[in-house]
């Protein structure tokens, strides 16, 4: 049995860990998904989040490992234990969160996961952040895409600079059409559209993963 455990996000004081978003059959084939809210399905039924539209159309399970308000540091950070944990997936999704967003992992031994994170001060370094977290993941079998809501010139640097020339990172140019019950998150239309188009960029790019 796999011990999930580590990847999960700490609670305060060492007071025990939350638990994922949802855990599929992995006895079968899956894939892993990671990001913040937007993929841990916040504010609306789990089976209208992206990620799960996406496994039905390609007939696979998954595992969530997004975490509410994480950063693009918590989010690799869990993409590398799963590489560990969870060899056997077929391959990984990350939707990346907000760049300005950051982690102090010293401290999450004594606050927890949720009390670390912060929005980092130096709002010159998003771009850097973006293309360097990107130059890290790029060989593996890892889609990218960006998350609703990014500022319209980081989105502009990322199309030109990364999506134009690499299918790895599928650019989400959609804004929200409708939102969830807190009237913040995208609803279940805004997720099938997202789901709707990864579907086919992964079967026009990455049949090979499936």
């Amino acid at each position: 049995m796999l011990d999930l455990k580590v990847l999960q996000p700490k609670k305060i004081l060492g007071l025990g860990r939350y638990p994922l978003p949802h855990k599929g059959d992995l006895s079968k084939p899956y894939f892993i998904a990671v990001g913040c809210s937007f993929t841990a399905g916040a504010r609306i039924d789990y089976n209208d989040v992206w990620c799960n539209q996406l496994g039905s159309k390609l007939n696979l399970e998954h595992i969530n490992l997004s975490y509410q308000g994480s950063s693009l540091e918590y989010q690799y950070e869990k993409i590398l234990q799963s590489e560990t944990i969870l060899s056997n997936a077929k391959f990984i999704l990350w939707m990346q969160t907000y760049p300005p967003r950051s982690h102090r992992f010293f401290l999450r031994d004594i606050i927890g996961d949720f009390y670390s994170r912060i929005i980092a001060p130096d709002k010159q370094i998003i771009w850097e952040k973006v293309e360097y977290y990107y130059n890290l993941v790029s060989h593996k079998k890892i889609l990218i895409t960006n998350c609703w809501g990014w500022d319209l010139k980081t989105k502009i640097l990322l199309k030109a600079k990364i999506c134009k020339k690499n299918k790895n990172y599928f650019f989400n140019k959609n804004n929200p059409i409708d939102y969830g019950s807190d009237n913040l998150h995208p609803g279940p239309k805004s997720h099938s559209i997202l789901a709707n188009d990864m579907y086919d960029h992964m079967t026009k790019h990455f049949s090979s993963w499936i």
